[in-house]
């Protein structure tokens, strides 16, 4: 669990060098500074959660496993949902850039998540 993690940190972290390099040279404004940094917060949090939720049901039985990640799923998307509104309607941050860099980080950790949980799954069948 604690490689998955490191490797979403690690990656959000060299994105976020990226970006911290494009706004002291001026090719990016404060409020998509600021907009990625709320983006980056989110989909971590997001990240962590996924994480432990499949840890928690990794030892369930089939119907419980199905019933603590899709569920969960449907919880994490409908509070990333709320949380994405309330910031677009009550910040003072770029919209685009919110949307582009929460959507940029959200496919890279889905992909690391579902190399975990590959990675997991095989290692338990054997």
């Amino acid at each position: 669990m604690k490689k998955v993690i490191n490797q979403i940190l690690f990656l959000f972290i060299i994105v976020y060098i990226c970006i911290f390099a494009l706004y002291k040279s001026g090719h990016v404004s404060y409020e998509f500074l600021n907009a990625s940094f709320y983006a980056g917060v989110i989909n971590g949090l997001n990240a962590v959660a996924t994480v432990l939720s499949f840890n928690y049901a990794l030892g369930k039985s089939g119907s419980l496993f199905m019933i603590y990640n899709m569920g969960g799923m449907v919880a994490r998307m409908f509070i990333l949902l709320i949380v994405i509104l309330i910031l677009l309607k009550f910040l003072n941050i770029d919209k685009y850039g919110f949307i582009f860099i929460f959507f940029i980080l959200y496919f890279i950790s889905l992909a690391l998540e579902i190399n975990y949980f590959r990675i997991q799954v095989t290692e338990k069948k054997s």
